[in-house]
């Protein structure tokens, strides 16, 4: 009989998970925004729109697969979720991107504080919310 993992191993399991997914498509976001800025002259804060716009159901697809692949949930309800919260983060960060070059500081070296700070975030997120079984369907199949 196998053990149930206890909250804090369960959470750093997923942790471990979603960081490597964020070790492929935070490259993937950075190629992006190369040839949005370099390649097709788009101003940062559109080229910000095209990663996340790309890297939305890249990232819903790859966290639903590998990070949470035992979780039992309703995919289309999950990705509504994902959007959902990805939209403001995906906000916030472009504004604190414009915010922090306004300062001076390159769109490049912005994003690099910035990225873990909504990460962990965007990671409570998919923890507690996004990758979650529907608990009121749960009840009414029990009773």
């Amino acid at each position: 009989m196998l053990k149930k993992r206890n909250k804090s191993a369960d959470i750093i399991l997923h942790l471990v998970k979603y960081i490597g997914v964020g070790v492929v498509t935070y490259p993937l976001g950075n190629f992006l925004l190369f040839v949005g800025i370099t390649l097709w002259g788009l101003e940062p804060i559109w080229a910000n729109v095209l990663q996340g716009i790309v890297l939305m159901p890249v990232g819903f697809w790859l966290n639903r697969r590998i990070t949470y692949p035992e979780r039992a949930v309703d995919e289309r309800v999950s990705f509504i979720r994902y959007c959902l919260a990805g939209v403001p983060i995906m906000a916030a960060t472009i504004y604190t991107n414009l915010v922090v070059h306004h300062h001076g500081v390159s769109y490049q070296h912005a994003n690099w504080a910035i990225v873990p700070i909504y990460g962990v975030i965007n990671f409570a997120m998919t923890y507690v919310w996004i990758f979650t079984t529907n608990r009121r369907k749960n009840r009414q199949t029990k009773a």
